[in-house]
């Protein structure tokens, strides 16, 4: 998964953006987790290793009915040198979700 609007080689894939002054963004983590289990230790998955051109791994299934659930969570560190004036707005961002299909060979 990505945000396919993400300028290229600026690291920031995924972010949401000031609708009235689009140079107002702010990053913001992906987790596989729900947001109650997530500590000071938890590693996002867009963190850390380079995401490919579709994005970052999030899951994959192995049987009917599978799901996960996940959490987007704001970097609020991003908050604090900020004037309250610049933060506030309207925000708005895009995500790609992309997929494979690969037959299970079970021999």
């Amino acid at each position: 998964m990505k945000n396919p609007n993400a300028p290229e080689g600026e690291g920031q894939d995924f972010f949401i953006a000031n609708t009235a002054d689009s140079g107002t963004r702010f990053a913001y983590d992906i987790y596989d987790i729900p947001a109650a289990s997530i500590s000071a230790g938890s590693e996002s998955r867009n963190s850390g290793a380079a995401a490919g051109s579709m994005g970052c791994y999030l899951c994959g299934f192995d049987a009917e009915d599978e799901c996960m659930e996940g959490t987007l969570r704001l970097d609020q560190s991003q908050l604090g040198s900020l004037p309250a004036a610049q933060i506030i707005g309207e925000y708005s961002g895009q995500m790609a979700f992309y997929f494979q299909v690969e037959k299970k060979h079970n021999d």
